[in-house]
């Protein structure tokens, strides 16, 4: 994502920094989970001229640290809404669409205003929200083809057509507006793979801007039989 000068508002150079995370979910309770963080890192200057700029500033680092591996053994949870669900149970959550979207709807009935801040949002705001970790986690290929049409249906979802996301490969693009100034304001995109329903990136663009502030492409995912093997 990009890089800014911390005590500038008005940031003298240009630059976006990427790396790679690697995350295992423990599919049985009390098998241990593992994220390995600020791999592969890099950073690409909008142009020479912002690299000169960044050189004349004393060259200051521009990476979050050295790469980090942790292991932990606590029971993780998704989020739908403000309510928990275990892997397991994520894995059970309806394939069929109009199942899923009665047991969504049902989720944010319950939902309470007090759990947010600064109020409990509208259903297509929590629905969005809930998405990018379905459609992104352990979650069935029905279940995420369910979502997905969900979401097509919400009337403030636009889709985008055919894109390719930020590793070259092309889905379709799902985006949501947020008005306002704060943060998470502005369109946020889904990049989809239509044949499984998979997602492939997240991007959010703040108002006022073509290029994205924050991309995160996922770049594999699937079961494994050991903590550090790749699908």
């Amino acid at each position: 994502q990009p890089v800014r000068h911390p005590q500038a508002k008005n940031p003298p150079f240009s630059a976006r920094l990427t790396n790679t995370q690697d995350t295992w979910y423990a599919a049985r309770r009390g098998a241990p989970s593992r994220t390995v963080t600020r791999q592969d890192p890099k950073v690409t200057f909008a142009s020479p001229e912002d690299e000169a700029r960044w050189r004349r500033l004393g060259s200051p680092d521009l990476s979050w640290g050295k790469p980090s591996s942790n292991d932990y053994d606590m029971q993780l949870r998704f989020l739908i809404g403000t309510h928990r669900y275990t892997l397991r149970q994520l894995l059970e959550l309806p394939a069929d669409e109009e199942k899923l979207a009665s047991l969504l709807r049902r989720l944010f009935d319950e939902e309470k205003a007090g759990d947010w801040w600064p109020g409990k949002p509208a259903f297509t705001t929590c629905v969005w929200a809930t998405a990018q970790d379905l459609l992104s986690g352990p979650s069935s290929p029905g279940t995420r083809s369910s979502l997905y049409r969900v979401l097509a249906e919400q009337p403030a979802i636009r889709s985008l057509g055919e894109v390719t996301d930020p590793l070259g490969r092309t889905g379709v693009a799902l985006a949501l507006t947020t008005p306002g100034s704060g943060e998470g304001a502005g369109e946020s995109r889904l990049v989809v793979e239509v044949a499984t329903a998979r997602l492939l990136a997240y991007e959010l663009r703040p108002p006022g801007r073509s290029e994205p502030l924050i991309q995160t492409a996922y770049e594999e995912m699937g079961w494994v039989d050991r903590l550090g093997a790749r699908p």
